[in-house]
């Protein structure tokens, strides 16, 4: 029977909610957690033997060999806990470095059999680049906010004085956290900026590219998640620039009806970037235009389906069981 390798941490609610779906179904699946990865709970085999590939995984006493995974789903790889909790800093760094590389060889050689990933990771890290997502939404029809990305001061500073909606800033990589003084550390939103305002922190560009981007007036902020072929178009109603650090259990979900044009410009977008499904963040103005924002290639979906009734890990598990397994594939 074909098995689903999923990639995430134990305590991951959208794992278990695709393993829950999968059990339904009478699926044969496999998670994997890498926090704990290598362990005494965690082996990987991986061979080249005669010119073909082979291997077999086991986590807390469950194996399964890697021939008769024909689909993964992946969350995320978290550090690897059981290195950062025992060894010193060199050690813990070194065996991070070597397991990430088996961890990565498996992944490659997955897709090299005909493995279905949601999403491919070695397809993750080029996507995620928001200026080449601008780029290429903007090259297949999606309007796009004006960006800057530099360390150059007067340049900056005529872009936030050239737009006269206003300018945000915002992260380069969605995964950067800052830490404080106190240790604690903390996602940064994207934030409006003025020229008084930047001129109070224009020296942080010596030291680091910032990301300035045209502020688009939103009348409505809309998250579009997309697997395969199925769009899923939701309403977001905050009022803050970045919905993320709204209350958004109490703020208002709606379905949305997304132009036809949008929605194929949505499936073409993540199918350019590599991906089999993502989240893209919308803005729709008062005057009914409609921006790309950026691409999320491991989004969260589970409050979409909660707050909203969309089925999407129906549909992601619809696409996990499409695949059958690799060997079986030119049957």
């Amino acid at each position: 029977m074909p098995v689903v390798l999923i990639v995430a941490h134990k305590d991951d609610l959208h794992a278990e909610r695709i393993e829950q779906e999968l059990h339904r179904r009478g699926a044969d699946h496999f998670h994997l957690d890498t926090g704990v990865f290598p362990s005494e709970n965690a082996d990987i085999v991986l061979a080249i033997e005669d010119g073909s590939f082979s291997g077999k995984l086991r986590f807390n006493n469950k194996s399964v060999n890697v021939a008769d995974i024909a689909s993964a789903y992946f969350k995320e790889v978290i550090t690897y806990d059981s290195a950062n909790t025992r060894l010193t800093a060199n050690r813990a760094e070194f065996i991070q470095c070597e397991s990430g590389e088996a961890l990565f060889a498996l992944w490659r050689c997955l897709s090299l059999q005909g493995c279905l990933w949601l999403n491919d990771p070695a397809a993750m890290w080029p996507a995620s680049s928001k200026l080449f997502q601008q780029a290429l939404a903007a090259q297949l029809g999606f309007k796009v906010p004006d960006t800057l990305v530099t360390t150059e001061v007067q340049i900056a500073r005529a872009f936030i004085a050239a737009h006269q909606n206003g300018t945000v800033t915002k992260l380069l990589d969605a995964g950067t956290v800052v830490v404080d003084d106190q240790g604690e550390a903390y996602g940064v939103p994207t934030s409006l900026i003025d020229l008084a305002t930047f001129e109070n922190h224009k020296d942080v560009l010596r030291q680091v590219p910032y990301c300035f981007q045209e502020y688009v007036p939103k009348g409505i902020d809309l998250r579009v998640t997309v697997v395969g072929d199925n769009v899923f178009p939701v309403e977001i109603h905050s009022e803050q620039v970045d919905w993320r650090i709204d209350d958004v259990e109490n703020i208002a979900h709606v379905r949305h009806v997304l132009p036809t044009r949008l929605e194929d410009l949505s499936r073409q977008l993540l199918r350019k970037l590599g991906l089999a499904y993502g989240a893209i963040d919308m803005v729709l103005t008062p005057s009914g235009d409609y921006y790309f924002l950026e691409v999320n290639s491991v989004p969260a979906w589970a409050w979409i389906e909660d707050r909203t009734g969309f089925q999407i890990c129906a549909a992601i598990c619809d696409m996990l069981l499409s695949r059958r397994r690799p060997s079986d594939s030119s049957g």
